[in-house]
């Protein structure tokens, strides 16, 4: 009898141990702090994101980083979305090759959609030249 007592207290003991209140602490947490008022950083939702955005704004303060110009990030931007039709081209003859045309009919919807965007790029860019060809005409007279 000692024997089978021993062998059921053995198998309780085994058994995973919670801690008892962890999920009520961490929703007592949550709803503690009311509507308005400003959270723990753990608990914000993209803390992360404010963090870098911090840096971001610290090293533009100090100088350590010069913002591009207008430009600039339209040409990076424009490149980008250049480098994402082509891949989206080169993944699209790659369904057809593979016999899957369904697959490649909302890759082409996607590039039809990049290519409006390159074409609104395009145009910014060329408005911006424009402006700052304008810009430095004005300022010589």
């Amino acid at each position: 009898m000692n024997q089978i007592k021993r062998q059921m207290e053995a198998y309780r003991v085994s058994g995973v141990k919670k801690k008892p209140n962890v999920e009520k602490e961490k929703l007592q947490q949550k709803f503690q702090y009311s509507q308005g008022s400003i959270l723990p950083r753990e608990l914000l939702p993209g803390s992360e994101l404010l963090d870098r955005e911090l840096a971001h704004a610290n090293a533009l303060r100090t100088g350590a980083r010069k913002p591009k110009d207008r430009l600039a990030q339209l040409e990076e931007m424009y490149d980008l979305v250049l480098d994402e039709i082509e891949q989206r081209k080169s993944f699209m003859s790659e369904m057809l090759s593979l016999g899957k045309p369904a697959s490649a009919a909302p890759i082409e919807r996607e590039i039809l959609d990049r290519m409006s965007e390159l074409r609104k790029i395009h145009e910014l860019i060329r408005k911006e030249r424009g402006a700052s060809v304008n810009g430095d005409n004005n300022a010589d007279p």
